[in-house]
C-alpha cells in the first residue's frame, strides 16, 4: 500500500516537504503498530497455584488425584469411582493424559472457547480409550471410572469444565459462587425443588454420579465455558470429599482469607476433615497475580497421607 498524500493536498494548501514526511511517517506508524486493543486483549497475568489431597480418616486408599500445570496453565481434580482399584486407576489415567491435549489446545495462536470445547472431548476421549485397554487387562476394573474438574488458562481468559460431581468455584472480591452444576442425583433433585442444598448433603442417594469419564459411553458430552480473569480471582476445584462436608460459604472464608495458596489448601483440608468427610478430599487453589510470576506448589500434593496423623 502506497502512503497518501498530505490531506493538505486535498485543499489546495501549500505545504513543505517536512509537512509531507511527517504525514508519511505518521501514516506507516498507525499502519503497522498493533491498536490499544491488540496490546491489551492478551494480557498475562501471574499465577500461584497448589493442589492437596488426602485419604482422609476413613478410607484405606486415595482414590483422589489432582494435577498442577508447573506453567500454571493447566489444573484438574478426579475423583475416581468403580471400586478402589479402578477407581484409582481411572483417576490417575485422567490427570496423566487429559493434561497433554489441553495444553496443545492452549499453546495455538487462536485459542477459544470452541477449540477448548473441542480439546477437551478429545482429551476426555483419549482418558476413556486408555481406560477401555486398562479395563480389557483387569477384569476387576471393569466399572472403572473418575469424575473430572478441569481448569486452563490462556491470556486472561479461564476456560473450565466438569464431569460428574467434582466442582469448579471462582471467588472474586470477597464472594465465591459455583461455576459448574454437580451432575448428579441429588442436583436434578435440588434444581426441581424437591430439596435444598442442606439436604442433599446427607441425602441417603448423595453420591449417585449420573456422567463420568470411564469405560461405558458418557451420558453427555462435557461443556466447556469460559470467562475473563482479573487480578485477585482465585480459582478452587474441588472434590466431593470436601464440597459433600464444607458449604460453598465456609469455602469462601477460607479461599479469601489466606495469602499463600498452600495454606488455602491446607486450611480447606483440615476444615473437611473437621467436619468429618469420610471420603478422599482433594481441592487445587489457583490465585491469579499481578506480576508473570508463575509459583507452582507441586511438592504439596499428598495422595497417601494419613490425615489424622498429618493434622
Amino acid at each position: 500500500m502506497v502512503a497518501p498524500l498530505c490531506p493538505l493536498d486535498s485543499l489546495g494548501g501549500k505545504h513543505d516537504r517536512s509537512t509531507t514526511r511527517y504525514w508519511t511517517k505518521l501514516f506507516h506508524r498507525l499502519k503497522w503498530a498493533p491498536s490499544r486493543t491488540q496490546q491489551t486483549s492478551r494480557k498475562k497475568f501471574g499465577i500461584r497455584a497448589a493442589g492437596r489431597s488426602v485419604k482422609g480418616g476413613y478410607r484405606l486408599t486415595n482414590e483422589d488425584r489432582c494435577y498442577v500445570d508447573i506453567d500454571g496453565r493447566v489444573f484438574l481434580v478426579a475423583d475416581g469411582i468403580g471400586g478402589h482399584v479402578g477407581g484409582e486407576r481411572a483417576a490417575e489415567i485422567a490427570v496423566s493424559t487429559m493434561p497433554t491435549v489441553l495444553n496443545h489446545a492452549l499453546d495455538a495462536e487462536n485459542a477459544d472457547v470452541n477449540s477448548m470445547q473441542e480439546a477437551v472431548e478429545k482429551a476426555v476421549a483419549a482418558a476413556r480409550q486408555e481406560m477401555v485397554e486398562y479395563a480389557d487387562l483387569h477384569s476387576n476394573c471393569r466399572r472403572m471410572g473418575t469424575t473430572v474438574a478441569m481448569a486452563a488458562i490462556k491470556d486472561d481468559k479461564l476456560y473450565f469444565s466438569h464431569i460428574g460431581d467434582s466442582r469448579v468455584y471462582l471467588a472474586r472480591n470477597g464472594t465465591i459462587r459455583r461455576l459448574t452444576s454437580d451432575h448428579s442425583f441429588v442436583q436434578v433433585l435440588v434444581d426441581a425443588g424437591v430439596i435444598n442444598e442442606e439436604d442433599a448433603r446427607t441425602h441417603p442417594q448423595r453420591h449417585c454420579v449420573l456422567n463420568h469419564v470411564g469405560v461405558r459411553q458418557l451420558d453427555h458430552p462435557p461443556r466447556v465455558a469460559s470467562l475473563r480473569l482479573k487480578t485477585g480471582d482465585v480459582v478452587v476445584l474441588a472434590t466431593d470429599g470436601l464440597t459433600g462436608v464444607v458449604d460453598d460459604h465456609a469455602i469462601e472464608k477460607i479461599v479469601t482469607h489466606y495469602d499463600d495458596t498452600h495454606d488455602a489448601a491446607d486450611a480447606l483440608i483440615r476444615e473437611a476433615m473437621r467436619k468429618d468427610s469420610k471420603d478422599n478430599v482433594t481441592c487445587v487453589i489457583v490465585q491469579v497475580l499481578k506480576s508473570y510470576e508463575r509459583v507452582v506448589e507441586k511438592d504439596c500434593v499428598d495422595y497417601d497421607c494419613d490425615s489424622c496423623a498429618a493434622y
